[in-house]
């Protein structure tokens, strides 16, 4: 397994991640955040990055969540920053190689 650096986060290729041309990029939860359970849609969202396990959940999974507005690929990646700063959990999502694409899935961290 190799690791390298991707924009001040640690990312990691696995076997199939090279396969794949995608890494998967930690996501880290703030020391200073208080912990607490998850509720409304990210009590959800974490329901399914569990059922879902190391696979992870694609990014579009999500959209059935009850987004306020409207489900937006910022607002995904705004609601995994609260949940990981809620739980402590570090989450992982999978990023296309060389491209500024929204991430293509989420996991909590094996």
């Amino acid at each position: 397994m190799a690791a390298e650096s991707v924009r001040g986060v640690q990312a990691q290729r696995t076997g199939s991640d090279v396969m794949s041309d995608a890494v998967w990029v930690d996501l880290y939860p703030s020391s200073k955040a208080k912990r607490k359970s998850p509720v409304g849609i990210r009590k959800g969202m974490l329901e399914k990055m569990r059922a879902a396990r190391d696979a992870g959940v694609a990014t579009d999974g999500f959209r059935d969540l009850e987004w306020d507005r409207g489900f937006r690929h910022d607002k995904l990646r705004n609601a995994m920053r609260y949940l990981s700063n809620e739980t402590g959990l570090t989450l992982q999502y999978q990023e296309p190689r060389g491209a500024s694409a929204h991430p293509l899935r989420w996991r909590i961290k094996p």
